[in-house]
């Protein structure tokens, strides 16, 4: 016998109530008017980091990007699942957790936005196209640098990694992406067209 269906159940009620400035002031007085500007709320001091934990980084971040050095031609030259490419995705994931952990956040970022992209490659829900070799070779040529700057507390180049993060970004999302002809240290920031 099938089972007949159950009653249709009512949609419910959010679980968390909705606040407003009114449901907040006391009983008796009106609620008290907010400004439209408020001025930033000042950041936080940096730390200073404990130079033992910053050597550690380095000297970890020089092995994985020796390991990425190795397997990046062979992954590049074909670009398909394999040894060379669960390496390189797995070295990027290291940098990531590594980066944050001691504050090298650019490293970090940088690094999960590449570990990003190749995940999709591997789940094959993106193509291992010259666009994607690419932004990994790109990121690449950026990290010896990255590290250098952490290490040194040095100047970062900002931008640059943020047109590479950011196009390796849109890449995971199924954007295309057109990277400029210039070299690395003189790009201008890749075409982003939305999937259409």
């Amino acid at each position: 016998t099938a089972a007949e269906p159950g009653p249709e159940l009512a949609p419910t009620a959010p679980l968390e109530p909705e606040i407003t400035l009114e449901a907040i002031a006391p009983v008796g007085e009106a609620p008290a008017a907010v400004e439209a500007t408020s001025a930033p709320e000042p950041e936080p001091e940096e730390e200073p980091l404990d130079p033992e934990i910053v050597e550690i980084f380095v000297e970890e971040a020089r092995e994985v990007l020796q390991t990425i050095g190795e397997h990046f031609p062979a992954w590049a030259a074909a670009p398909v699942p394999g040894v060379p490419l669960t390496e390189l995705r797995r070295a990027f994931h290291t940098l990531k957790g590594s980066g944050r952990m001691v504050g090298a956040s650019v490293i970090g970022e940088l690094a999960w936005s590449i570990e990003n992209l190749l995940n999709r490659v591997i789940d094959r829900t993106l193509d291992a196209t010259p666009v994607v070799v690419e932004a990994v070779e790109r990121a690449l040529a950026l990290l010896p640098g990255l590290v250098e700057a952490f290490e040194v507390r040095g100047t970062m180049p900002l931008d640059e990694v943020d047109r590479v993060r950011e196009g390796a970004l849109a890449l995971a999302r199924g954007e295309t992406v057109r990277w400029a002809e210039a070299p690395v240290a003189e790009e201008a920031a890749p075409a982003v067209e939305p999937e259409a």
